[in-house]
């Protein structure tokens, strides 16, 4: 009777061990963290428009597009405080990941043309402290992209190719200061690609 309690108990022990593990399965990201770190904005919540720039000259140029993104951290839980100066006090955003995705009206031809300028491992490097906010710079599309055949329609004949849209889907990475777990943060912004705006 005494071996089938203990053998009842361990079965019991074992069923609440496991239901335990069940229910920290869907934490992901940053819900492991003491910190939460989460996007705020991209490009002021504003879509990019990227396009040759005729400057006052006349002169077509092609610009760098840069894009702002903020950063925000908070307490993973409200009843956890943490101090400002603490170990766990802050977030360090250090790569970023970008995925382009055309959208329809994309010329088919010319896909592998922009998902070539995706990115794994680009470099930034911005502090977000706890209650506080960081803002980090990046390039989403350089000269290089300009040049691209299908880019040139938008230039050569605008009336009949007005734009281009896609899907700048970004990842960045980083982690809390005291652990080296890297967390994943998603967010993206759509560009409209054109051919020319005026200095005006």
């Amino acid at each position: 009777m005494k071996s089938r309690v203990m053998n009842l108990t361990l079965v019991v022990g074992l069923v609440i061990g496991l239901v335990g593990m069940t229910g920290c399965s869907g934490k992901d990201g940053n819900e492991w963290e003491r910190l939460v770190c989460e996007v705020e904005t991209v490009n002021d919540g504003y879509p990019l428009l990227s396009a040759y720039q005729e400057d006052s000259g006349g002169e077509i140029t092609f610009p760098v597009d840069w894009v702002q993104v903020e950063f925000r951290a908070r307490s993973y839980s409200t009843s956890l405080t943490i101090p400002e100066d603490g170990p766990y006090s802050w977030f360090h955003i250090t790569n970023y990941n970008i995925t382009w995705t055309p959208s329809v009206g994309f010329p088919s031809g010319s896909v592998d043309d922009l998902v070539k300028y995706n990115l794994q491992g680009g470099l930034c490097d911005v502090i977000v402290p706890v209650d506080g906010q960081g803002i980090v710079s990046i390039m989403i599309t350089d000269r290089n992209i300009k040049d691209e055949a299908w880019f040139g329609t938008l230039l050569a004949d605008p009336d009949a190719v007005p734009s281009y849209s896609a899907n700048c889907q970004l990842e960045f990475i980083g982690h809390e200061s005291g652990s080296d777990r890297q967390v994943v943060i998603p967010c993206g912004l759509m560009v409209t690609f054109v051919g020319q705006l005026n200095s005006d």
